[in-house]
């Protein structure tokens, strides 16, 4: 995904008897994405009914305004845990926001463990178990492109 990539999309909801149908388009992977979180946002459960409740027909058409739609993270003044910034980007994905700019480092903390020189984690981070290793930022990016 570029900041060029189009993320448009268009849910339709249509009742016929007792079934609603939804049809969810996106131009792209990623607008279909969008469709689909804007089309759980449509459904809701009853509890005092017990009943899943969704309009009955509509449409809704769209396209995000600015290509940049994104937070800044700064872990090198203020460590957030690796469950913590997967939750972060779960509320980015509900939000459709399409970027997270993660400031990792910074002269208050090296909090990053760099196989090259281990000694600027040794050294830099606020504690020994306040640490970002390779294998989880590799395993968060993941989760964030697929999410």
């Amino acid at each position: 995904m570029t900041l060029e990539t189009s993320e448009g999309y268009r849910v339709d909801l249509e009742t016929r008897g007792n079934v609603v149908t939804a049809e969810v388009r996106g131009d792209t992977f990623f607008g279909a994405r969008h469709g689909l979180e804007t089309l759980s946002q449509l459904i809701a459960y009853d509890e005092q009914r017990d009943t899943v409740q969704i309009i009955s027909a509509g449409a809704v058409i769209d396209r995000p305004l600015f290509a940049y739609r994104g937070l800044m993270l700064d872990t090198s003044r203020n460590f957030v845990s690796i469950k913590g910034i997967k939750k972060l980007i779960n509320g980015m994905s509900y939000n459709k926001l399409n970027t997270l700019h993660w400031h990792i480092t910074d002269s208050h903390s090296f909090p990053f463990y760099s196989q090259r020189v281990p000694q600027l984690t040794l050294y830099g981070a606020y504690t020994p178990t306040k640490i970002y290793f390779p294998e989880e930022i590799k395993d968060l990016v993941e989760y964030a492109r697929v999410k």
